[in-house]
């Protein structure tokens, strides 16, 4: 018996229809730490621009792709009832929405889930509140607690669960790529904290001013607040600072240039775009900039799709399909990147090939070798598979050794031609 009927009981709630959402705070958090899926979102996604760029980044060229039955001869087919319900998963909702969702909750929190409660609806559940249940062998359910409600139990048939990257400490669950970067998040927003403050006070490091007489207590706070006022914030930067009695004025500290500050904020972005398999150079940051080129780019995207893009959009279609029922003749549920603009220069380059593989069929077959064998070679890529017919071309073949050919042209005069009598 599996687990899932052994866990029905009256004060668990099963449910067929969709599952209502409910925005709740944790109250247990750490602070310095991103801990929990809101963390994430609020601290990292909300608040770092770096973050929210390579998530929005990856989501919409994500959310380009749409969804086909696989033949098998490989060809795709969109027709079916359950490919209609995906591409209008919720009211006004759409399957780029759905796919761009799935790729935000695996960013943040590992993992994505969409519950299917009926033939017609599909529901992205919040990542925070699923717990994924086991028999020890696959998952067979899944806990979603409602802050409020009582949890409501999920067979597993019923929801599709997409891992971005599995984490090695469990065996279904993944793992954020934000949560391997915390501390370079957090540094980078200490750095922005830096730069605020540093423009809030004038632009200027901190400066020390030095009296040769000792001042008293109220004169010497008289002193710092009308210091403050006249030459403070951003608004009265690079006044000239006027001191008397002798006053000595010493900058302590460094300024922007002197700390490295592009380099050092440069490193970590950089370290970010890399857990999150983007290049630099796609979303814009410093680092990627310098070395900006059209060339670079193009193979710095086109590396991007191969690498990041297809994988995912495949485990998407293979998560999805757990859901759905596939028609008769299909063979699993596919990715159709036919219309994702990105992808029209790859488009090209397949054209170009595939005139070239037309181009050598045409000489092989024209060279005497078998025409079907000739096409299956060329497609394979393996052109020791060819079978010659023992026909050679015309152009190949050697002068007649027997002087044979056309008559010779009888060249004597024809007399009636001259006008004469025979």
């Amino acid at each position: 018996m599996r687990l899932f009927n052994l866990l029905k009981s009256p004060g668990v709630e099963q449910r067929g229809e969709v599952v209502s959402l409910f925005e709740s705070w944790n109250s247990d958090k750490s602070e310095g730490q991103l801990s929990d899926f809101k963390d994430y979102v609020t601290r990292a996604y909300r608040a770092n621009g770096v973050v929210f760029a390579l998530v929005a980044a990856r989501a919409r060229v994500q959310s380009e792709i749409s969804f086909a039955w696989r033949q098998p001869d490989g060809s795709l087919s969109d027709a079916g009832t359950e490919l209609r319900a995906l591409r209008r998963p919720w009211t006004n909702g759409t399957v780029g929405m759905l796919v761009q969702r799935m790729e935000q909750d695996a960013s943040l929190a590992g993992n994505a889930y969409v519950y299917r409660p009926n033939s017609t609806r599909f529901q992205r559940l919040n990542p925070d509140w699923v717990q994924i249940l086991t028999d020890g062998v696959e998952p067979v359910a899944y806990w979603y607690t409602l802050p409020g409600k009582p949890p409501a139990l999920l067979d597993a048939n019923e929801v599709a669960h997409y891992v971005h990257e599995p984490d090695p400490l469990a065996n279904y669950r993944g793992m954020s790529w934000v949560q391997s970067v915390a501390t370079e998040i957090l540094g980078d927003q200490a750095m922005q904290k830096h730069k605020q403050k540093f423009f809030d006070n004038a632009a200027t490091p901190n400066m020390i001013i030095k009296f040769q007489e000792t001042l008293d207590p109220q004169r010497r706070k008289d002193l710092q607040e009308s210091l403050e006022r006249k030459y403070g914030s951003v608004e009265n930067a690079y006044k000239t600072l006027f001191v008397d009695n002798g006053a000595d004025v010493q900058i302590v500290g460094s300024d922007l240039s002197q700390l490295a500050f592009a380099d050092v904020q440069g490193a970590a972005e950089v370290r970010m775009c890399n857990a999150a398999g983007t290049p630099p150079i796609v979303i814009g940051v410093t680092k990627g900039l310098e070395s900006g080129t059209y060339s670079n780019y193009g193979l710095a995207f086109r590396s991007w799709m191969d690498t990041l893009h297809r994988p995912e959009w495949r485990k998407k279609a293979e998560a999805l399909e757990s859901v759905l029922k596939p028609p008769r003749g299909a063979t699993r549920l596919w990715y159709d990147d036919r219309q994702v603009p990105a992808l029209q220069q790859d488009a090209l380059d397949a054209a170009d090939i595939r005139g070239r593989d037309a181009g050598t069929i045409r000489t092989l077959v024209d060279g005497g070798f078998d025409p079907d064998g000739t096409v299956d070679a060329v497609m394979a890529g393996d052109l020791s598979t060819l079978s010659h017919t023992g026909l050679t071309s015309v152009q190949l073949l050697p002068p007649d050794p027997g002087g044979g050919g056309d008559e010779p042209v009888d060249e004597q005069t024809d007399d009636s031609l001259l006008g004469e009598s025979p």
